[in-house]
This record gives C-alpha cells, structure tokens and sequence, in this order.
C-alpha cells in the first residue's frame, strides 16, 4: 500500500523551488536506482539539462524542457480529474496501456490505496478506485522508489512527483 516517503518530501521541495524566478529543475524519477544515490546513467541527466539550459539560457523557446506538472484537481463523483502543466506538449502513455501506474487515492480519512488511472484529455488524468466512493486527494510517484512509471509528456519527458493532500507526515 502506498505509504509516507522521505524522498517523495524532498523531491517535493525541490519542485517547489521553481517559484524563484531564473530557475530550473529536471526529474529524473524514471532513471534512478533504488540502492544508489548516484546511478551510473549519467546521459539522461545530461540530455535532460542541456535541453533545459537550451531554453532557459539559449532562448529555444519552442523546445519544450519539462515534464507534466500537477496543476489542479477537482473531485467529479467518485473520481478525481488531475490536470497538469503540459509546456506546451500533450500527456502521454509511454507504455501505451489503458491505466497508467504510480497513481494513489484517498478519501477524507486519507488512508491511500493504489488507484485507476487513465489520461482522459491532453493535459488531464482521471483517477478512481472502487474502495474509494468519496475521493479526495491523489498522489503520483509518491514513495522513495515508485518502480516502473509511464505517465510522459510526446516530448519524452516524465510527469513530476506530486500530491494533493497537506496531510501532515510521520517527521511534521
């Protein structure tokens, strides 16, 4: 079941440093290794930055240099529509199944299950599981290693970690 992560809260205070104005982040939740801190793939890093600094520095402002971003979401019956900053880009199944992984929900009681998960527009994700009737936040890629992740932009890029909730953690 999912559960509290250190690093989901790191990863999410990292994001949140892009409210600073002439600053950059990448994800890289689709290319570390769970038991090493500094995983070998060092292309992907790279690849990732340069195309960033291309944009941010070089003015490619075409180039589209993020993944998909939590938005907003809103509660629709007994699932939650999650809408994203897509840059420009659409949402997209890198592995092209019906459900989409990595996604959790819960309802007021916030105990969080691993959720359905569908992209239901080019800047949307629907989420829903039967246990829940009454959903109230959702959680994508949130533990220390979430494993096998497929929610991309049509840039190649992975969507950034993210939570809905405020609910307080182990460490508040």
């Amino acid at each position: 079941q999912p559960d509290h992560s250190n690093w989901a809260t790191l990863r999410e205070s990292q994001f949140h440093t892009l409210k600073r104005p002439h600053t950059g982040l990448i994800t890289l939740i689709d290319a570390g290794e769970a038991d090493n801190i500094h995983p070998g793939d060092k292309e992907t890093p790279g690849l990732r930055f340069a195309r960033l600094a291309k944009k941010m520095v070089y003015g490619y402002t075409s180039l589209v240099a993020l993944g998909p971003s939590y938005h907003y979401a809103e509660v629709n019956g007994s699932e939650i529509i999650v809408h994203f900053r897509t840059y420009g880009s659409r949402l997209h199944h890198v592995n092209g199944g019906p459900l989409l992984r990595a996604f959790a929900i819960a309802g007021a009681d916030g105990h969080f299950v691993w959720a359905n998960a569908q992209i239901s527009s080019s800047s949307s994700v629907r989420v829903w599981h039967p246990s829940v009737p009454s959903p109230r936040y959702v959680r994508y890629a949130w533990s220390d290693n979430p494993g096998p992740i497929d929610l991309y932009n049509t840039a190649g890029l992975p969507a950034f970690p993210f939570r809905t909730d405020e609910l307080p953690t182990p460490w508040d």
